[in-house]
């Protein structure tokens, strides 16, 4: 793994050339609902309240589709981008937005560049506007002024990026000697300056009149980093058809508890069989080929990938996160 940082703006990128491409990320340190989100993305019909962090998913997830039209939007934007999907989620207090594109120096700064140039809160009101609204509340111009600010903030504060996959991080030399392909530095010196969040003017009042969040029909999962994915995807694989929600800092489980509970117990008992299964026949770049998998499902952030990558992660260690999870 390679990294490198220039300002506020952090790149690591890891290679697999077990992938066709590269799935691409950015995250930013701040707070929000994850249910809101979850709703906003079409992902949760289980909880209908105007919950609090409701503005703040509002705003988050309007930058999102200002980033998705731009990379993914039209034909042409595919034809400039390469790219051919947008996600998002939110995870361990990262929001964060992520695409596969072509795993080239050039593809990747360019989609990065187009996206960056899209991460401005003070632009985003009338987006905001009809999120708030299809989260059941009234949107109010001084609240948005007050989470635009804080989203503003927290972008300034520090940018976290992360490119997975098959890109060549060295080369040979004409003496036979290793050497960077993919120069980081140079990247973000083009990248930085595509990145300039506008302030954010006019009167700002913290948000208010929130109801509590509740699924009273769903089962809580209590994992984070990335074991909440490799949790996630085991019990997708073995109850087919069930919804599993990647929240903050636990996952939901679209079921009761009372059948969760009897699920649960049945999978902790084949966790370490399942892991030896799925992850053992993987010979190399288990690490690198889980933070692809992670990023492009859009249910994991570079945040926790790289915690991830800079980690010890075995056939071993995954079949322990799953029992103690369970």
């Amino acid at each position: 793994m390679i990294e490198a940082k220039n300002g506020n703006v952090f790149l690591f990128a890891e290679r697999t050339a077990s992938v066709g491409d590269v799935a691409v990320c950015i995250c930013v340190k701040t707070s929000m609902s994850s249910c809101a989100l979850h709703r906003l993305n079409g992902n949760c019909n289980s909880c209908d309240k105007f919950v609090d962090g409701s503005e703040e998913s509002a705003v988050s997830f309007s930058m999102y589709l200002l980033v998705k039209d731009a990379l993914s939007g039209s034909p042409l934007a595919v034809e400039k981008s390469k790219v051919g999907d947008v996600r998002c989620g939110y995870h361990g207090g990262s929001f964060y937005i992520s695409w596969n594109v072509k795993g080239t120096a050039s593809a990747v700064r360019k989609s990065l560049g187009m996206a960056f140039k899209q991460l401005s809160p003070a632009k985003l009101f009338p987006i905001y506007n009809q999120c708030i609204k299809l989260l059941g509340g009234k949107a109010n111009k001084e609240a948005f002024n007050s989470v635009a600010d804080k989203l503003t903030k927290d972008i300034n504060a520090g940018l976290h990026c992360g490119i997975v996959g098959n890109i060549r991080l060295v080369k040979l030399d004409s003496n036979k000697k290793e050497v960077p392909a993919l120069d980081l530095r140079d990247m973000l010196s083009v990248l930085v300056k595509k990145l300039s969040p506008s302030a954010i003017s006019g009167t700002k009042k913290a948000p208010s009149d929130h109801e509590k969040c509740e699924h009273p029909d769903m089962a809580e999962v209590k994992v984070s980093g990335w074991h909440s994915f490799i949790v996630s995807e085991y019990i997708k694989s073995k109850a087919k058809g069930c919804s599993v929600m990647t929240c903050d800092k636990h996952l939901w489980i679209n079921m009761p508890v009372s059948k969760w509970d009897t699920l649960s117990a049945k999978l902790k008992d084949s966790a370490k069989d399942y892991a030896e299964r799925i992850y053992g026949h993987v010979k190399k770049d288990l690490p690198a080929l889980i933070g692809y998998f992670a990023l492009t499902s859009g249910n994991l952030g570079c945040h926790d990938v790289y915690t991830m990558l800079k980690s010890t992660v075995s056939v071993s260690a995954v079949g322990n996160a799953l029992h103690s999870a369970l």
